[in-house]
Order: C-alpha cells, then sequence, then structure tokens
C-alpha cells in the first residue's frame, strides 16, 4: 500500500503488536519519536485519534506503517450499527463501554512490553486478568496526572518526562472484579475462562447490561425506582462483579426472594409488574423471553412458586409439546387470540365450531411454522415499501393473483392482510432478473409508474403484461429495485394500453379507475 504524502515528523515507525489496537499504535508512535504530545502524529499523518478510535482511516493508518489494513483492523474498535462498535466480533456500546477520552494501562503488562492492549479502553474491565492488578489510569509522576488520549507516552502523562507506569507496584484487584473480568475478556478471546451459558447466548453488551441490573437487583433489592451504581454506593465495576457472582453461583432465586418479599412488606401486589418492582419491568422492555429465555424462565418459575402466573405470560414460557392450545398459540406467535383463531380457522387447523370447557389443540409443528413465517412477513404496507407503490396496488396485484397473502384480513379491521417477504420480492426479481443497469432514461422512455399514470392502465395490470412478455422492460434504474425503477417504451406502452382495452369490454375495469382517477388528478 502507498503512502499518499511523507510524514515528516515521524522518522520511525513499527507495526501493530499483539493486543495493540490502531489508537495505541498512534500513541506509541508517538512515543518511539520522542514527541511531547500524540498531536504531532495526527497532525504529520493528518490522521485524526478521534476517527481510529472507531475504526475510521485505517487504510491510512496501515500505509504509513507499511502494515496490511486487516492487521491493523484485527483488534481495531469498527463503527457497527447506531451506538455500537465491533471489537474481535463482538458488539460493545460506544458511550457506555468505550473510555475514549481518559487511558488506563496495566503496570505489569507495560513491563513485558510496553504497548497498548485495546481491553484497556473497555470500561467494563477494571482488572487485568493475567497480573490479577487493577488499571492504572493515572500517571505515577508527583501531579498524578490522568492519562489521556492526548499524551505523548503509553505509560506516563505529557506533563511530565519522568513517570513511567512500566516500573509502578500494581494494585491488586479484587477476586469478584477479577472473575468478571475474566470471563468478559474470555468473550474476547484475551483469556480462557468457563462457560456461562445465561450470558452465552447474548451479544456482550447486552451480557454487560444483564450483569448490571442483576447486581443491583442483588444489592437494591425491592424498589419500584431503577437502581444504578451511584444510588447504591458502588462503582459501576463492583455492580457488574456482584451481578457475575450471583448468576456464576445460582444465587439469582436468593435474590429474587429478597425482592419479593421487601415487596410484599412494602404492600406490592403478587402478580410480575408488581411483585419485583423495577426488575420485571426492564426484563419485560429487552423483550422478555425474546431476550433471554433462560433468564425470563428463572423469574417465571420464582413467581410460579410465590402465586398464580397469569396464564398468557406461562403460556410464553411453556416448552414444545405436540399440542398447544389458542391462547399457548396466540402467546408463541406474539398476535391476539383473534387474529390465531383466524390463521388456524384459514388454514384448516380447527375442525369445530368454538366450545366453553373444551380447548383447541393445535398441534405444535404447525404452529412453530406459523411463527416462523410471521416472523419474516409483511402487512400491506411493508409490502407496498417493498414493491416501491401503494396498498391500493398491492390489493390490486392480490386481485390478480400475481401475489396471494398469507393471511387475509378478517373480523372487518382487527387486523390486516399478512404476505411472505420473500414472495413479494420474488415477484420483483421476476420483473428485474437479466435487466442492465440504467442511470437515467432515454427520450423514448419512461418508468413503469410512471407510465401506469400517464396512460391511465393499472400498475398491476402492466406488471402481468411484463411477467407473461406481453410488455418489454429495457432496464432498471440504479437507485434500486422496485416498480418505479423498470423501464418502458412509451410506444409499446400505446399498443398495451389497445389491447387491454380491446381484451376487456367492461374497460376501465374496477382497477383501471383507480389509475385513471389518480391520472386525472395530477
Amino acid at each position: 500500500m502507498s503512502v499518499d504524502f511523507p510524514a515528516l515528523g515521524i522518522p520511525r515507525w513499527d507495526q501493530p503488536l499483539a493486543e495493540e489496537h490502531p489508537a495505541g499504535l498512534m500513541l506509541r508512535l508517538a512515543e518511539i519519536n520522542r514527541l511531547r504530545s500524540v498531536a504531532t502524529v495526527e497532525r504529520e499523518t493528518g490522521i485524526a485519534m478521534s476517527e481510529v478510535k472507531v475504526g475510521r482511516s485505517l487504510d491510512r493508518l496501515a500505509g504509513f506503517v507499511d502494515s496490511d489494513e486487516d492487521r491493523i483492523a484485527a483488534d481495531a474498535f469498527l463503527h457497527g450499527t447506531g451506538a455500537k462498535v465491533m471489537v474481535r466480533g463482538q458488539q460493545v456500546s460506544i458511550k457506555r463501554d468505550l473510555e475514549r477520552r481518559s487511558r488506563r494501562v496495566c503496570p505489569a503488562c507495560l513491563a513485558e512490553s510496553p504497548h497498548a492492549r485495546f481491553w484497556w479502553d473497555l470500561a467494563f474491565v477494571a482488572s487485568c486478568p493475567r497480573h490479577g492488578c487493577l488499571l492504572e489510569d493515572r500517571c505515577c509522576c508527583a501531579g498524578r496526572t490522568p492519562l489521556t488520549w492526548r499524551d505523548g507516552r503509553i505509560g506516563g502523562c505529557r506533563a511530565c518526562d519522568t513517570g513511567d507506569l512500566a516500573g509502578a507496584r500494581p494494585e491488586p484487584a479484587s477476586a469478584s472484579l477479577r472473575d468478571v473480568d475474566a470471563y468478559l475478556l474470555g468473550r474476547l478471546g484475551v483469556v480462557s475462562v468457563g462457560n456461562l451459558p445465561l450470558l452465552d447466548a447474548l451479544p456482550l453488551s447486552e451480557a454487560v447490561d444483564v450483569l448490571e441490573r442483576v447486581g443491583a437487583l442483588s444489592r437494591g433489592g425491592y424498589t419500584k425506582r431503577w437502581p444504578d451504581a451511584r444510588s447504591l454506593g458502588l462503582t459501576w465495576n463492583d455492580l457488574l462483579a456482584e451481578g457475575y457472582g450471583v448468576l456464576a453461583k445460582g444465587r439469582l432465586p436468593a435474590a429474587l426472594d429478597g425482592a419479593f418479599d421487601a415487596g410484599a412488606a412494602a404492600g406490592a401486589g403478587p402478580t410480575l409488574t408488581t411483585a419485583y418492582g423495577w426488575f420485571y419491568h426492564w426484563l419485560n422492555g429487552k423483550g422478555g423471553r425474546s431476550f433471554s429465555e433462560d433468564l425470563f424462565r428463572i423469574v417465571l418459575d420464582h413467581a410460579e412458586g410465590r402465586f398464580v402466573v397469569d396464564k398468557r405470560a406461562r403460556a410464553a414460557m411453556l416448552p414444545p409439546t405436540e399440542t398447544c392450545t389458542l391462547v399457548e398459540a396466540a402467546a408463541r406467535c406474539g398476535v391476539t387470540q383473534g387474529v390465531m383463531r383466524d390463521i388456524l380457522e384459514q388454514k384448516g387447523l380447527l375442525d369445530r365450531p368454538k366450545e366453553r370447557g373444551r380447548p383447541f389443540r393445535i398441534p405444535d409443528a404447525e404452529i412453530l411454522a406459523i411463527a416462523a413465517v410471521l416472523r419474516d412477513s409483511v402487512d400491506a404496507r411493508g409490502a407496498a415499501a417493498l414493491l416501491g407503490t401503494t396498498v391500493r396496488v398491492v390489493a390490486d396485484l392480490g386481485a390478480l393473483g400475481l401475489i396471494k397473502p398469507y393471511v387475509t384480513g378478517g373480523r372487518r379491521t382487527k387486523h390486516a392482510h399478512v404476505y411472505l417477504r420473500a414472495e413479494v420480492q420474488a415477484v420483483l426479481e421476476r420483473l428485474a432478473t437479466g435487466l442492465p443497469s440504467r442511470v437515467c432514461t432515454e427520450e423514448d422512455e419512461t418508468t413503469l409508474t410512471a407510465a401506469a399514470h400517464a396512460y391511465a392502465v393499472p400498475l398491476a395490470a402492466l406488471c402481468r403484461e411484463a411477467l407473461e412478455g406481453r410488455l418489454g422492460l429495457y432496464g432498471c434504474l440504479a437507485t434500486g429495485v422496485n416498480l418505479q425503477a423498470l423501464i418502458v417504451r412509451r410506444e409499446e406502452m400505446l399498443v398495451t394500453r389497445r389491447r387491454l382495452r380491446d381484451a376487456d369490454l367492461r374497460w376501465p375495469s374496477p382497477i383501471a379507475q383507480s389509475a385513471s382517477s389518480a391520472a386525472h388528478t395530477t
């Protein structure tokens, strides 16, 4: 990889070392070139520290140090979706989990090799699991200056020339901090530790959230307000350690006992939404069973040992069996009982009228299949968005048999049609397959959607003509594959319009009337 311009003030360069992230490499470049601040490296290379902290400009940094970009990015924090970053395949929160201004170091690690490790920047890590000591965030000089990413040395601050944490005596970490940090860094491949299935099933950022909330439940007990580390008089890392100890040692039921008893003493009713104060509302808000079935099952089992649990909450947690009731089916599919009944009737799975005291028993395999389909389905508005058209055109396509609802809307306005996303997308694929990508239309061309309005022909009818080979399509605009991007020729549109009129003595048809009225209003 070539360097765009020389960095005149950076004569000494080096390759990234083990566990060294790009920001640490830039700081080390400042140190080996004896610069007072990393700002000089930023100025000479034109690469901002704030950029490499979230995985940007890595190709340029790789060029300067004559390294592969993949090697530079191996331990980088790469910007993901929303306020998240990815590191070593795990997702963490930028605001909560990533130290972006202050720095921390392990003195014992520095003594072994003077370079920054990426995991020193993770706020949920407080200690080094290899040396059993706390991470240090201040220089060992007389001023005890906080370490920042504006310094010029890894083991010291820019306010002094003498401080060097590589020779400092580290402070031992508590066993609880070492345990939780070892687990979290084990998720990142830094050390090897045992498994904790409840947490292993969650993304790392969510696992940290669970540790914090379980720790708050254990220390704070029952309360309506959501507690945090400050209100409990703890550091955030100590709160995580508390949560890890509770889960690792199987003490969550005991923590729930304490919260339930305190809530009962405070007059809280025996229901899931009241008995455990804020904790159940947090878990339910995260998605309940869909967030963590193991965690939700522990809470539900505890509740059932203390009071009668609402049947829908119980149904949502029952393990799969050969058959299930309508209530259980609705809970598993995430729909109302009325919608579930309509779906089952349309599928022919309800073979008798409803009878009081005699619940329906539906094959569990059928419910699992329906739930899987509903998770990847769209309503009429969603289908219209995929096609780049209106809900009315979606209905017209259904009337012509081009797309068929998986579930037809019923009970007046209680629920709408449900379409399979794959079937809607298949219509577009059939129309657009083999078409060249175009930047714009020619003078004698227009788009399929515009033609429907201009020539007062139903858009659904034009789709049918194109699918059956009676209307040619000559390209697809690069703006995206939908009905608005397909290109037709005006001359062929005139022929198609006449053919449709001649073939249908009732022209304009009910479908066409909507297109005709739309054309007159424009």
